[in-house]
């Protein structure tokens, strides 16, 4: 794609086409080791999440708790702190939340420090 520019249509086509990829499992990825170290305190806790759930068409959170209509990112601190993904972020937190969803995002260097602390922060935030 280098030297190619799109239309902001095309870029939300594209956009959309990658979220659907992603839900149906169609693209593969693997999960960070952040996203596993959340996983597991997720897991240790017993709190119920889905991974790979497409939402208003625009993100795929790394967790999402129904039950709450919350959903949950691990950013990586290198990538998260690109500007052109930080306006990627700010677009889909807006339209996550017109739409009735909660969000709640952890860097890197916060689970890495103590991915307990997070979930806490997790429970403490789906009690309110």
């Amino acid at each position: 794609m280098k030297g190619k520019h799109h239309t902001e249509e095309t870029k939300r086509k594209l956009s959309i086409l990658t979220v659907n990829q992603l839900s149906s499992g169609k693209m593969k990825r693997r999960d960070t080791s952040i996203e596993k170290k959340l996983e597991e305190e997720l897991k240790l806790n017993n709190l119920y999440f889905q991974k790979n759930v497409s939402l208003c068409s625009v993100t795929v959170p790394d967790f999402y708790m129904p039950n709450y209509k919350l959903a949950i990112y691990a950013d990586g601190d290198y990538w998260h702190n690109l500007e052109s993904v930080k306006n990627r972020d700010i677009k889909q937190i807006k339209i996550l939340k017109q739409n009735g969803y909660r969000i709640i995002r952890f860097w890197e260097h916060e689970i890495n420090k103590s991915a307990s602390e997070c979930v806490n922060r997790i429970k403490n935030f789906i009690k309110t």
